[in-house]
């Protein structure tokens, strides 16, 4: 049976969250990522963190355990819906 997959270029987004973060800054704006889509995929968060952006939100307690334990220093909110 066909299961999609999607496959992130982990390089690609840590350089789009680089640039990201510089454009907005120079504006006085702070960054703030959403760990949504990726159901908690600690790559795609580190991958955002390294790219200098720091405050990554994510929605599932569940994700935010996960996370925890891979990622230490990766700072989470918790949105309640």
């Amino acid at each position: 049976m066909y299961m999609p997959t999607l496959k992130i270029n982990l390089r690609k987004l840590q350089e789009n969250a680089r640039t990201e973060k510089a454009l907005l800054a120079s504006s006085g704006i702070d960054v703030m990522a959403v760990n949504k889509v990726f159901d908690g995929c600690v790559e795609t968060a580190q991958a955002v963190f390294d790219g200098g952006i720091h405050v990554i939100a994510e929605s599932r307690t569940y994700n935010l355990k996960k996370s925890v334990r891979s990622v230490a220093r990766l700072v989470y909110f918790v949105a309640l819906a």
